[in-house]
């Protein structure tokens, strides 16, 4: 028997971790109560928004998300697991993706992270948004009154990279 698909609204959620890929738009502050936690010192949430251009575009109006969703489902599980495993300290983590129409000035992508101090909450949620941009599969179509356009700074999918540790374990 083949394993279920995963499908909007995709998200698996435990007390320290919540993952999900989503039409509806990211609420902010929610996801950053789910961070807030009387063990931990620092918290990053880290939020990409749509803005008004883009390198191949004047006047975006919004950006169109599309993924590939059996694929995105287990790296997010992957980019979660390693935060856990390499920034010991990181006490709770989100990794959050819209999917679908998102306008200007809404976020698209939240990544955050709670951990005993700043430096690791930094370095997770930095690695978090870094891995995501070469290493999920999502692709963006930017939008204007004269039309679309796919973008075309998109890399070629990557292995996820093994984080650097450095001072923030």
């Amino acid at each position: 028997m083949e394993a279920p698909r995963p499908s909007l609204p995709w998200r698996v959620q435990t007390p320290r971790r919540w993952l999900e890929l989503t039409d509806e738009p990211l609420d902010v502050g929610l996801v950053y109560d789910f961070l807030n936690r009387t063990d931990a010192g620092g918290i990053v949430l880290f939020s990409g928004t749509v803005r008004t251009y883009s390198s191949e575009m004047d006047q975006v109006s919004a950006i169109h998300y599309e993924a590939y969703l059996d694929l995105v489902a287990d790296r997010l599980g992957e980019i979660a697991t390693s935060i856990e495993e390499t920034f010991e300290e990181v006490r709770s983590l989100v990794i959050m993706h819209r999917l679908g129409e998102v306008p200007t000035g809404a976020s698209s992508v939240l990544v955050g992270c709670s951990a005993g101090h700043r430096d690791a909450a930094f370095g997770a949620s930095r690695y978090g948004i870094d891995t995501i941009k070469v290493a999920v599969p999502i692709w963006k179509q930017e939008k204007n009154q004269q039309g679309a356009q796919w973008s075309s700074s998109a890399t070629p999918l990557q292995d996820i990279p093994t984080p650097m540790k450095g001072s923030h374990g």
